[in-house]
Parts: C-alpha cells; structure tokens; sequence
C-alpha cells in the first residue's frame, strides 16, 4: 500500500511540475507511436496470413513460415499435453493419417479423368 501511496504522490508531483508534465507529455507520445507501430505491424501480419489461408499469396516464404508456425505449435502441444506420451503419439497418429486420407481424397476428386469438355 506504501508504494501505491508513493507512486500516486510522485506523479502528483510530476504533474505539478512544468518539467514533469513535459516528460509525461513525451512518454506518452513514444507509447502512443510504439502502440499505433505494433497495430499497424499486427494488421499487415493479420492481412498477409489471411491471404496465405486463403491461397491468395504467391510468396512461398510466408506460407513456409506460416507452415513452421503450424509445427511450432504442434511441438508446444505435444510438449503440454496432459496426455501420457504413448496416448499423444497414438493421437497424433490418427490425426496425421486422417489428414493425409483427405488430402487424397481431395486430390483424386480433382484429377482430371479425360473426359472433360466431352458431350454426354
């Protein structure tokens, strides 16, 4: 509570002060900027990972980042997982193969057969 008390009295001071108010005055404005910098960097990251999701980038380094980002967080999830290690890799393994049945299933849906652009 003592240091609660002497921080409000300090910036009471501060605020008293011409100097203190200009210094405040200043700090705030460097936070302002940072904050606005981190928005402005957030949204662009955001807007270029929306565009790698939706297929709409060309850049193959971003959709290899955002590919390590997948495994670094797989890697987190296995690291925290409150499941046995046996349990995690049986898991992981039923997903992988899963995921892998899809993306066959996906890629032999949208082979081409030959007969397109034939009349019936």
């Amino acid at each position: 509570m003592n240091q609660v008390i002497r921080t409000l009295c300090n910036i009471g001071l501060a605020l008293t002060d011409p100097q203190g108010r200009e210094r405040i005055r200043d700090r705030f404005e460097d936070i302002s900027e940072t904050a606005s910098e981190k928005y402005e960097d957030l949204v662009d990251r955001l807007g270029r990972a929306g565009r790698v999701v939706r297929g709409e980038s060309d850049n193959h380094i971003h959709v290899t980042e955002f590919l390590v980002g997948i495994g670094v967080g797989v890697g987190l999830g296995i690291l925290f997982a409150p499941a046995s290690g046996e349990e995690t890799r049986s898991a992981i393994s039923d997903k992988v193969q899963d995921f892998g049945g899809n993306v066959r299933n996906t890629y032999e849906s949208r082979r081409p057969t030959g007969t397109e652009g034939r009349p019936e």
